[in-house]
């Protein structure tokens, strides 16, 4: 890979060497399944900080939250309980801003109009 060329996550060695990795452990993780699956994945956006895991899915808007701390195997989707709104507006907020933050033209120009128009939306707030 070029020197120059934009990287966006950092390096898995120390973890294989056994060693310390501290900035690995402490930052959030962001995926993209822009597809469906052959067993059956759907095409969704994905973020894991901390205990928490939030799932978005295109299609119909849904979202999934789940605390892998108490349920590690994801078995209660607590995104539709009021009591965790916030977590869950703050979960989305912090994906939106890290497809921003990357440029993710596919996230941010997405065909899904359930996604493009979510409550946290694509337009970041200072383009508002």
């Amino acid at each position: 890979m070029p020197a120059a060329q934009k990287v966006d996550g950092v390096s898995v060695v120390p973890l294989l060497r056994g060693e310390p990795a501290e900035d690995i452990a402490a930052r959030d993780l962001f995926w993209h399944y822009p597809h469906y699956g052959n067993q059956g994945g759907e095409p969704s956006a994905m973020i894991r900080s901390s205990q928490w895991k939030l799932i978005h899915y295109f299609e119909d808007g849904h979202d999934e939250l789940y605390d892998l701390e108490a349920d590690p195997y994801e078995m209660t989707n607590l995104a539709p309980g009021p009591a965790y709104a916030e977590i869950l507006r703050e979960m989305a907020a912090r994906m939106w801003q890290r497809i921003h933050e990357t440029g993710d033209f596919n996230m941010i120009h997405s065909h899904y109009g359930m996604f493009r128009y979510a409550p946290v939306g694509p337009m970041p707030a200072s383009l508002g």
